[in-house]
């Protein structure tokens, strides 16, 4: 503020500021500031701290480690100091196994891809490097048992990976030293005491409310969870809406065993050669949370109605390995088989590579209905956990439950509300500005009928025209994408060697001008 601007406050505004700049400065004058390097601010002590911080001061002078409470003091006033760092060397190392859930529906994916994306093997490493369990993702011989994409959720994913326990290591020495001795005798007497690591616990406390952590297991050290595991099951969720079941179980079965299902996935040319994999199982029922059975008209004991056009179902497919996309390529088939719109002989036809080289075009269904359910392993693999483990996980999860039935039953009322909502229905223009006659009937007519308006997870969608799959167009055959990929690799190094002659040639022109200076 120049000398102008001040001469037209007024007085008491000027009185104002001045206080305030003083209650500026006497806080200032309350506090040591040393002007070197570091810029170092010292706050008042209290009385109470005083001889603490005296002895913090004196212990980082002469280079010594402070304990937990110094360090809370130290952190408190300010009071730089060379903060400890972890010493994994010391611990003992050995390879576990994670049993983890999650909510896919908020994530790009499992796969850890760069810190600006989310997905959930970020959040993972997260917490162990947090709890200091490992010390960075690329030491720690990480595996998983399968990879999900976007929005893809997961009941039993298994993770491995080696691990720092709480044991501290005892080394075997052939000389008679008496210092190494010592140490030794000191960490096997440490070892008894301590406590073993809950890493359940300790990653759960660190992780989102999405993403839980509900058994583990140690393993061998040659144990993968990706290659040591036998079979994956993935369920898909949707809701009955008039689908032909028969139909779709027919096609299902149609599925099992061995067959090239390259017309049923995203092809990828770069890392997939051989798109030939083995379904073991295949099935479309009604999901009941009740685990009851159901009579010969498919009604649970419970009095539900499992032809009920709101039911929910799931397709359940196990097999020992699936391609990209290939279980969502699998479901809008069979859906399409549902709605009537083509047989379940389809699935021969796309299966026989021989006759259709490539897949028609048919969209993906959607990702958010889609779990990895379940990963198969050897007997002696068992995953274990407390039982106040499992009930807070349970608690935490029936919660979420809970609001979502809220959820969708607020929603649920809301379409229905449409249809007794106080608006009058012109059911002689398709033009909301048309006027109504003032003589005509109000009648509040059903707006939403027989689920029309549902979107493709649900069911049925309108009736349209639908072009048979064998009539359409296709993609890229795996042959074509290959030829491609190949195509782009050859026209890279090209270029890559173009660059390089180019570099070299003016390289040489440099050196000939340096020789002639």
């Amino acid at each position: 503020m120049d000398k102008v601007e001040l001469e037209k406050l007024e007085k008491d505004e000027i009185i104002r500021q001045f206080l305030e700049i003083q209650n500026t400065l006497s806080y200032l004058k309350n506090q040591s500031i040393k002007d070197n390097n570091d810029k170092e601010i010292t706050i008042i002590v209290k009385d109470q701290d005083k001889k603490l911080v005296k002895t913090v001061k004196n212990k980082i002078k002469n280079g010594e480690k402070l304990t937990k409470k110094e360090r809370k003091i130290a952190n408190k006033y300010n009071i730089p100091y060379e903060k400890r760092k972890f010493d994994f060397s010391k611990y003992v190392t050995k390879k576990i196994a994670f049993k983890v859930l999650y909510l896919g529906w908020n994530y790009h994916g499992l796969a850890y891809n760069t810190e600006e994306i989310d997905t959930v093997e970020k959040y993972f490493f997260k917490a162990l490097i947090r709890a200091k369990l490992i010390e960075d993702r690329s030491t720690c011989n990480f595996d998983r048992s399968g990879r999900t994409d976007t929005g893809v959720s997961a009941f039993s994913q298994v993770f491995s990976l080696n691990i720092r326990t709480n044991e501290l290591i005892e080394t075997v020495s052939n000389n008679n030293n008496d210092d190494s001795n010592n140490e030794n005798n000191k960490n096997k007497e440490k070892n008894k005491n301590r406590k073993k690591l809950e890493y359940c616990k300790i990653l759960n406390s660190i992780l989102p409310d999405d993403i839980r952590v509900i058994g583990s297991t140690w393993v061998d050290d040659d144990f993968s969870a990706r290659f040591s595991c036998t079979y994956r099951t993935y369920k898909y969720f949707f809701i009955h809406n008039n689908l032909n079941i028969e139909k779709m179980q027919e096609g299902c079965n149609k599925l099992i065993g061995g067959h090239d299902f390259r017309n049923f996935c995203k092809i990828d040319a770069v890392n997939v050669m051989n798109y030939k994999r083995t379904i073991l199982g295949c099935t479309i029922q009604p999901f009941d949370l009740n685990n009851e059975v159901l009579n010969d008209e498919g009604i649970s004991p419970n009095g539900i109605d499992t032809h009920n056009p709101d039911m929910v179902y799931t397709m359940t497919i196990k097999g020992y390995g699936f391609l990209w996309h290939q279980v969502r390529c699998i479901f809008s088939v069979l859906r399409l088989i549902g709605q009537e719109n083509e047989e379940p002989d389809i699935i021969d036809h796309l299966t026989d590579v021989d006759k259709i080289k490539a897949r028609p075009k048919y969209p993906y269904s959607e990702e958010y209905p889609l779990v990895l359910w379940d990963c198969g392993y050897d007997d002696s693999i068992k995953f274990i956990a407390t039982k106040e483990l499992t009930r807070t996980v349970q608690e935490l999860y029936e919660k979420r439950y809970q609001k979502f039935l809220i959820d969708s039953s607020v929603i649920k009322l809301m379409s229905q509300g449409l249809n007794y909502s106080n608006i009058i229905i012109n059911k002689k223009s398709t033009n909301e500005n048309d006027m109504i006659d003032e003589d005509e009937e109000q009648v509040h007519t059903v707006i939403w009928k027989d689920h029309e308006c549902r979107g493709s997870v649900l069911g049925k969608r309108k009736k349209r025209s639908h072009v048979p799959l064998l009539e359409r167009p296709t993609c890229a055959s795996v042959e074509d994408q290959i030829k491609n990929f190949n195509e782009k690799k050859r026209m890279k190094y090209q270029q890559n060697l173009e660059n390089y002659n180019k570099f070299k040639l003016l390289n040489k022109q440099n050196n000939n001008n340096d020789q002639k200076d």
